[in-house]
């Protein structure tokens, strides 16, 4: 019996030797996954200093401890570590859609709305443009952090023709090389294909080269429910591909790419390598690697350092009396400050020319040389400015003057000359306004380093001196109409006092406001002279170039040939201009709402596309960067000043 037992009990020896072997096996869990690691991007516009991103898949959560990046097999110790969500390095993405036929209905309206929500889990600083291939490649909107944009982009996106998936992903590197080439912009592509490409006159190997030029990471995804071939998309997805039967999944593989993205880490540090050559970077965490080849432009180094880490650098001193060239910014600025001390210039040398002692500016013209109109020949010869006492900008005057002259402009500038009461020859302003605007133009030119923005400079000064001049005599006419009425009751007065005509010119002249009492202080001085007293009044009426005025010279010859009560006369020519002035103020005021209406819409549009173009000028883009957006603004604009005529017109009344 015991015997028997034996070989029993020895096998139940034996299986519990087993099954104490077993369990430590049983007890442990399954094996972890292994990380996996990629570069994607490799920045180094600011060398030494590099941005390195690195996409790090098969990790619950990442750990910066365990990522160590390797400099030609040797540990670079100043590096920074975050994940790509916390930091502010922008990511380029192109959202590539197949809008061909094949993807017409629920499968397109599938697409917009996977497109839709990873816009909206986007971060504010990611650049995301939008290109439909189909029977057109179409750029929908170039990148651009709106939201707004995007979804309105994708509102248009219309399935019609064959494939061109190729040509569109060509498109897609294009807009990446038109961003300049920014080290700091992660280029991503997702590529959406409902069919096979039927319509591209790229080729697949074409595309490929496009995408490796601009180092595009390719996330493909294909609806395998259509059964087309899918080599194509396959061969391009660099970094996934992923396919599903059902287009109701694409948001949620959008969704993981999104995650995909958001993964990724920014790596910063200070490389070591001076020498501009080839460079092995090694990025490694825990048991995964990748490396990439950088050709480093290298830098200047101080070579009697004996440090390494971290690097030391010598910047080059500059020369005896070498500048530093100032900033862009600093240009700006003093091309502003420029121009505006050129105006500024030209206004205080024009007011010198102005004067307010009108006797005795006119009575030390014995020889009489303004009776004759400013800009003839009597007068221009015998003007004494202090441009005339200096041969060469008297010679340049003149030239000046003859160039008006030829031209047609000398009268008109000569008659805004003596309403803004400016005692200079035309000829003279001329040649001032042109050499002011000359030099400050060159000036800016030279700052700005550009011929074009120097003749710019150059029109906008002339225009604004010329504009200037033409507001302060314009200002000039209008307060001697307004001050008409009480004018003419003055002299009407004067002659019911028993005072001759040149005595109530007289007492117009030392008592009635300015420019009124310039003008008749001129008349009456005239009239000392010798010349009649007709003509001076008239003479008052051209140099104002008031129509009024003019009648009541006309009014006044009558009377005084003819005979009669003047000063009667003078009382109704007063009321009746009352009474119109009084009229004129109600028009303006009634027609005031007009008036703002056409500056407000006509206004409007113009600053709301300056205001676009400097703060979000990419949302332009698909206006200013096609035919079809030129000729919208050509047509926008038309229509803008022909409804700016039109209001203008309508509340421009005469009275």
């Amino acid at each position: 019996m015991r015997r028997s037992r034996r070989p029993a009990l020895l096998l139940l020896w034996l299986a519990g030797l087993l099954l104490l072997g077993a369990l430590p096996a049983l007890a442990q869990d399954d094996p972890e996954p292994v990380a996996d690691i990629a570069i994607t991007d490799v920045g180094i516009a600011r060398y030494p200093e590099m941005t390195v991103i690195v996409d790090v898949g098969n990790v619950e959560a990442f750990d910066a401890a365990d990522i160590t990046v390797l400099e030609d097999g040797e540990v670079i110790r100043s590096l920074s570590a975050t994940p790509i969500a916390q930091n502010p390095v922008p990511v380029g993405i192109v959202l590539a859609i197949d809008t061909s036929a094949a993807t017409a209905g629920g499968t397109l309206e599938a697409a917009k709305a996977a497109a839709t929500a990873f816009i909206d889990n986007m971060r504010p600083q990611d650049l995301v443009a939008i290109i439909g291939f189909g029977e057109e490649v179409d750029v929908y909107t170039a990148f651009t952090s709106n939201p707004t944009a995007l979804k309105v982009a994708l509102s248009q996106l219309e399935a019609v023709g064959p494939s061109r998936l190729y040509d569109g992903v060509v498109r897609a590197a294009d807009l990446y090389e038109a961003v300049g080439g920014d080290a700091t912009l992660e280029s991503n592509l997702i590529v959406l294909a409902g069919s096979a490409d039927t319509g591209s006159e790229a080729t697949m190997e074409e595309a490929a080269a496009a995408l490796a030029a601009q180092s595009l990471s390719v996330y493909g995804v294909a609806l395998s429910g259509t059964e087309f071939d899918t080599t194509g998309i396959e061969a391009l997805a660099t970094t996934q591909y992923i396919a599903t039967p059902d287009p109701g999944e694409l948001a949620t593989l959008y969704g993981d790419i999104q995650r995909s993205l958001d993964n990724r880490v920014v790596l910063t540090f200070t490389a070591t390598e001076a020498a501009p050559r080839d460079v092995t970077f090694e990025v490694r965490y825990q048991a995964a690697s990748a490396s990439e080849i950088i050709t480093v432009p290298g830098f200047i180094a101080n070579l009697r350092s004996t440090t390494t880490l971290p690097p030391v650098y010598q910047v080059a001193a500059p020369e005896a009396g070498e500048a530093a060239s100032p900033s862009p910014g600093t240009l700006r600025l003093i091309s502003i400050i420029t121009m505006a001390a050129a105006i500024a210039l030209m206004v205080v040398v024009l007011g010198l020319g102005r004067s307010t002692d009108v006797v005795s500016r006119r009575l030390s013209s014995l020889s009489g040389r303004r009776f004759a109109r400013p800009g003839t020949e009597a007068g221009a010869d015998e003007e004494s400015g202090w441009m005339s006492r200096i041969p060469f900008l008297s010679r340049f005057a003149t030239q000046a003057e003859e160039v008006a002259e030829s031209q047609g402009l000398l009268q008109p500038i000569a008659n805004m000359l003596e309403q803004a009461n400016i005692l200079w020859r035309p000829g003279e302003v001329v040649a001032g306004a042109l050499a002011v605007a000359a030099v400050a133009s060159v000036f800016v030119g030279i700052l700005q380093n550009s011929l074009a923005v120097g003749a710019v400079a150059f029109v906008i000064l002339v225009l604004v001196i010329a504009v200037g001049l033409k507001l302060v005599a314009a200002r000039e006419k209008s307060r001697f109409i307004d001050q008409m009425p009480g004018t003419l009751g003055l002299l009407a007065t004067s002659l019911r006092s028993g005072q001759s005509f040149l005595q109530a010119l007289e007492a117009v002249a030392s008592e009635a406001p300015e420019p009124t009492s310039r003008e008749y202080q001129r008349a009456v001085a005239e009239v000392r002279l010798g010349r009649p007293i007709g003509a001076a009044i008239r003479a008052i009426a051209e140099r104002m170039d008031s129509e009024d005025f003019g009648w009541v010279v006309m009014a006044t010859d009558i009377q005084r040939e003819v005979g009669g009560n003047l000063a009667e006369v003078l009382d109704i020519v007063a009321d009746t201009m009352l009474q119109r002035n009084r009229l004129r103020r109600e028009v303006k005021a009634l027609s005031a709402e007009g008036r703002i209406s056409a500056l407000v819409l006509g206004g409007l549009p113009v600053f709301i596309f300056l205001f676009l173009f400097t703060s979000n000028r990419s949302y332009l883009e698909p206006l200013i960067n096609r035919t079809a957006g030129w000729i919208m603004i050509g047509i926008a604009l038309g229509s803008m000043l022909t409804a700016f005529a039109w209001l203008r017109k309508i509340v421009n009344i005469e009275v």
